[in-house]
């Protein structure tokens, strides 16, 4: 079944591994022009998925709307961010084509559940840092802890089938943000899938403190289609100041979404 997953999805890489960003991946326009009609993508992004099969966008603390598609999820997201009271969002939306009738299969969508779970896989992820003009690494080390206190790691959560709701609890030692604990609640409902990281711990830039605890989000949502998967991720936060950095700062934040994707895409292959 996999195997046929990415045949169709045509998935390619810059290099091997977990430090390559995702390689354009053109959509066809027949595709592109029924997302538009299904979803009401701007103009905009329609060419940007047709050229790279994927868009992003920046946003402030002014932010009035997101790329989701699905309306009540966005809804939902969006009374989220505000109450995080967000200065910085980041977005960007994938398209997966994927063979007619798949992600309806319970047995592709229970290996999708479970590729969201692989923590310990993030150990070594790297994305292209635009302040530092060169590949990074992302999180030197990544698992699962019993608990907000706890510290020694855990085995990858793996379910047999998928609960509508389950938190977990996760530590990433950041290369740049030093090391933090996270509460991850997986949320699934009608083949919709809802990943949300929150941290638990003070976060620094350094020495520097930059985000205080629950004040900085990574949502990842998967939604099905007949013959593709919608991939949309989030990263927010309440920053204390970026020193001018901005310009360097978000597309940073972006290159780690697109990091993030690549390790979904690669522990799907895996499977």
């Amino acid at each position: 079944m996999m195997k046929s997953f990415f045949a169709i999805a045509g998935l390619f890489f810059l290099a091997a591994g977990l430090s390559a960003q995702p390689a354009p991946r053109p959509l066809p326009a027949e595709l592109v022009e029924r997302l538009r009609l299904m979803h009401g993508f701007s103009a905009g992004d329609c060419e940007a998925l047709r050229a790279t099969g994927g868009v992003t966008r920046f946003q402030d603390e002014d932010f009035s709307s997101l790329m989701l598609p699905d309306k009540p999820l966005a809804r939902s997201l969006m009374a989220d961010l505000k109450a995080l009271s967000a200065t910085i969002l980041v977005e960007a939306l994938y398209v997966i084509p994927v063979e007619k009738g798949l992600p309806a299969k319970a047995d592709f969508r229970l290996s999708l559940y479970n590729t969201l779970h692989k923590i310990d896989t993030m150990k070594g992820l790297q994305y292209w840092s635009a302040s530092g003009q060169r590949m990074q690494t992302m999180f030197n080390d990544a698992y699962v802890i019993a608990g907000p206190k706890s510290s020694a790691p855990l085995p990858n959560p793996v379910a047999r089938e998928i609960p509508s709701q389950k938190t977990i609890y996760v530590f990433q030692d950041d290369a740049r943000f030093g090391k933090n604990t996270y509460t991850a609640d997986y949320r699934y409902n009608a083949g919709r899938f809802w990943v949300s990281m929150k941290n638990l711990t003070r976060m620094y830039y350094g020495i520097i403190p930059m985000v205080s605890p629950e004040k900085l989000r990574l949502d990842m949502i998967i939604l099905p289609g007949d013959d593709y998967l919608i991939f949309y991720c989030c990263m927010s936060a309440d920053v204390f100041t970026l020193f001018g950095m901005e310009k360097q700062a978000l597309p940073s934040f972006s290159n780690r979404i697109n990091a993030l994707f690549t390790w979904f895409l690669e522990n799907m292959r895996e499977i």
